[in-house]
């Protein structure tokens, strides 16, 4: 009976100090559901073409945790997604009326897997897009891990923040953001792919990103440079056609600037990215 007694009382210890650390913790929730309805007449323009029509959903969560001063988690959770091949790490949604058997193929064995003799939908899988952790500083912050990158108009790095983006660009990352009154220099090193830890195979990005931010003026203006290293053929899984031939046999290397100016007016604002 002691020891009974020892054990519940370590239980009821144990338990009461999980409840204050979490008491001590900031948890945010936020996040956006969207439902679209699309009909298109005639898409393909031919004679007496047919119609498409479909409805998608979307449902994304994007919790905050602060586990202590200075520190900040961020997440974002994606449901109901959209689960074709051709749609793969996007946000377009999943249409309305998703059966177990979505290619619609014959030869099923029972309801697990019969659009026709099912009695539920088919489950869908929670997608995970982004996780990092903040480090800020006075004048500094230190991000690690992986974040939805956007620069300028979005033109080509979006973060899919928008109420109808259907696509996002994340990145593994490190990188170091340094503020100097309204302009900030972030320096980043992006992991896209780690390959075989016994082979030089990795795939690199070496990313910078300037930016002048005037709250008075509303004025922003920035620039954006990338560099993307496949080490070896053995990380460049280019496409054939890309690369010069069938077979990959030599690295990657690709460079990118991206520059933008934007300007914001009392009911108007026209922004410039090239």
């Amino acid at each position: 009976m002691k020891k009974l007694s020892l054990v519940l009382v370590a239980s009821l210890l144990s338990s009461f100090t999980l409840i204050s650390t979490s008491k001590a913790a900031d948890f945010k929730w936020k996040g956006r559901y969207r439902w679209e309805g699309v009909s298109v007449r005639n898409s393909n323009l031919a004679n007496g073409g047919a119609s498409k029509a479909y409805m998608l959903h979307h449902l994304i969560l994007s919790p905050e945790i602060i586990p202590a001063d200075g520190f900040i988690i961020t997440t974002r959770f994606d449901i109901m997604n959209n689960t074709g091949a051709l749609y793969r790490n996007s946000q377009m949604g999943q249409f309305l009326g998703q059966g177990p058997n979505p290619t619609g193929a014959g030869g099923t064995t029972d309801a697990s897997n019969s659009n026709v003799l099912s009695q539920s939908q088919g489950s869908d899988m929670l997608l995970i897009n982004e996780l990092y952790l903040t480090w800020r500083q006075e004048f500094a912050a230190l991000e690690v891990g992986r974040k939805a990158i956007h620069f300028g108009l979005g033109m080509t790095h979006n973060s899919g923040a928008g109420e109808f983006d259907h696509w996002l660009d994340t990145k593994d990352i490190v990188g170091y953001k340094m503020i100097f009154g309204t302009l900030f220099l972030m320096p980043m090193i992006g992991k896209v792919n780690e390959g075989q830890l016994q082979t030089e195979d990795d795939v690199n990005d070496y990313m910078l990103h300037f930016q002048y931010d005037n709250k008075e003026s509303k004025l922003s203006m920035g620039a954006f440079y990338e560099a993307r290293i496949g080490t070896n053929g053995g990380g460049n899984d280019a496409p054939g056609n890309m690369a010069g031939s069938g077979s990959v046999t030599e690295g990657w290397e690709s460079k990118q600037l991206n520059i933008f100016v934007a300007r914001e007016f009392e009911e108007s604002a026209i922004g410039f990215e090239a």
